[in-house]
């Protein structure tokens, strides 16, 4: 609806990670609270559960990872095209995922990739954001992936939203990494189950031991400290 009307939405993915993030960062709590013309969707049974403790229901998750798999089943069901551009990543996985999406959706077509280079969020604004901008207003295109990691493209997207001429844009975390070949997704009754996290902490537990392990406990402490001391207003 959004492409087809030309209405300029931004899809943030919310997570436990990106909940541990509205605690400890206040410019983006008020980044996600004000974003009246924008959608926020449940990304990880994290957050559907820490909702439940608080009487709240939830729709399901549903992984960003799997987001551009439903749009590329929906653009092969009604064969409508949609141009897209994938900003971000590293290692070229980008556009080294652009062959994958080639094969499985050829109504979605890739545009162009462009990866800056890892820094800051402040630097990346001043420094890379306007030859970004340049890139991006040099082509027409209906989707913006944007995969710089929380919370770094939330607050990227917010920023540069009504410089960007395509309708939506959307925060895509490591999408591209799991694409180009560069992580394994988790097998399908895993990913049912809602354990694909477990499944990627057993791959890289070293790498995924602060996220996982860590941030899930600090999580679960602020969601039992939330609910008998609100802080948060």
């Amino acid at each position: 609806y959004s492409i087809t009307h030309r209405l300029k939405r931004i899809f943030f993915a919310i997570h436990t990670q990106g909940l541990n993030v509205v605690f400890e960062d206040p410019e983006y709590r008020t980044l996600l609270k004000n974003r009246p013309d924008d959608y926020i969707y449940i990304d990880g049974i994290g957050v559907t559960w820490g909702a439940k403790l608080h009487g709240i229901s939830l729709a399901n998750p549903i992984p960003t990872t799997d987001v551009i798999l439903h749009l590329c089943h929906y653009l092969n069901e009604t064969k409508k095209e949609y141009r897209a551009f994938f900003l971000g990543g590293d290692n070229r996985s980008a556009e080294r995922s652009i062959e994958y999406f080639r094969r499985l959706c050829p109504y979605l077509k890739v545009v162009g990739t462009y990866e800056p280079p890892f820094m800051t969020y402040n630097d990346l604004e001043h420094k890379e954001t306007p030859k970004i901008l340049a890139q991006l207003n040099q082509v027409e295109f209906d989707i913006l992936f944007v995969g710089f990691g929380i919370p770094k493209q939330d607050k990227w997207a917010a920023q540069n939203r009504d410089r960007i001429t395509a309708p939506v844009i959307l925060p895509c975390g490591g999408m591209y990494g799991y694409y180009s070949g560069d992580y394994r997704r988790a097998p399908l009754w895993i990913r049912k189950l809602r354990l694909e996290w477990f499944f990627r902490f057993l791959l890289e537990p070293r790498k995924r031991f602060k996220r996982y392990v860590i941030g899930s406990l600090v999580y679960g402490y602020r969601l039992v400290k939330e609910k008998f001391t609100p802080s948060l207003s």
